[in-house]
C-alpha cells in the first residue's frame, strides 16, 4: 500500500508540474508576440507610405500632362498678331478660359490646381501647378533667348504638398500645323483615368495621356 501511495503521489506531482508555464516562459512568449506586432505594423506602414508615394507620382505626372496638353493645342502667338509676351489685359481674368496662345500661360500658377474655367480640382489641397514659357535657340533648345526665335519652350511643374515636384517640357514652333485655325467643334486632346481607393483623397491615383490625332468629340 505504501508503494502504491508513493506512486500515486509522484504522478500527481508530475501532472501539477505539466499543468502550467513558468514566468520565464510567459515573458518570452510576450516578447515574441510584441516583436511580431511591431514588425507587422512597420510592414503595414511601409506599404501605406509606398502606395502614397506611387499615387503622388502618378497624380503629379497626370496633372502636368493634362495642363501641357491644354497649352499645346493653343497657337504659337496671338491670332491677331498684336499681343505681346504673356496674357493680354483682356485675358487676365483669373482663369485660363481666354488664353489662346502659348505664352499666355507664362508664369501661370495655381494652388490647388484648377480646371481651365477656374473650378478647383477636388482632392488636391496643397498641390501647385506652374507654367514657364520662354524663347529658346532652335539650334540649342536649352539656351533661352530674349527675342522671338520661332521656337518656345514650355515647362509645366507640379509640386505636391511635401514640396516634391515633377516637370515636363514641350517645344512649340511657329511653323507647326497646329498654328492654323482649328476646324469648328470640340476635339479630344487628353484622356485620363482617376482611381479612388477608399474615402481618403490622398488615395486617389490619376493617370492619362495626350491624344495625338485629336479625335473629334461625338456629336460635335
Amino acid at each position: 500500500m505504501a508503494a502504491i501511495a508513493a506512486a500515486t503521489t509522484g504522478r500527481g506531482s508530475l501532472r501539477r508540474r505539466r499543468g502550467g508555464i513558468t514566468l520565464v516562459e510567459a515573458t518570452i512568449s510576450l516578447v515574441i508576440v510584441a516583436v511580431m506586432i511591431v514588425m507587422g505594423l512597420h510592414t503595414f506602414g511601409s506599404a501605406a507610405r509606398g502606395r502614397k508615394v506611387v499615387a503622388g507620382r502618378y497624380s503629379g505626372s497626370a496633372l502636368a500632362c493634362q495642363l501641357m496638353s491644354e497649352i499645346a493645342q493653343c497657337r504659337y502667338d496671338e491670332p491677331d498678331g498684336d499681343g505681346g509676351f504673356g496674357p493680354e489685359p483682356s485675358e487676365a481674368g483669373g482663369t485660363r478660359a481666354a488664353f489662346d496662345d502659348v505664352d499666355d500661360y507664362h508664369d501661370w500658377s495655381a494652388s490647388p490646381p484648377q480646371a481651365r474655367g477656374g473650378a478647383v480640382l477636388s482632392g488636391l489641397a496643397g498641390w501647385r501647378r506652374r507654367v514657364t514659357v520662354e524663347y529658346v535657340d532652335p539650334a540649342d533648345p536649352d539656351r533661352a533667348r530674349s527675342t522671338d526665335t520661332g521656337l518656345k519652350r514650355v515647362t509645366v511643374t507640379v509640386t505636391n504638398p511635401e514640396g516634391k515636384g515633377v516637370s515636363i517640357v514641350c517645344l512649340r514652333g511657329a511653323s507647326e500645323a497646329t498654328n492654323a485655325e482649328p476646324d469648328p467643334g470640340s476635339h479630344v486632346t487628353w484622356v485620363g483615368v482617376e482611381l479612388q481607393v477608399g474615402s481618403d483623397p490622398t488615395g486617389c491615383v490619376r493617370c492619362g495621356t495626350n491624344v495625338l490625332n485629336q479625335a473629334k468629340e461625338q456629336g460635335s
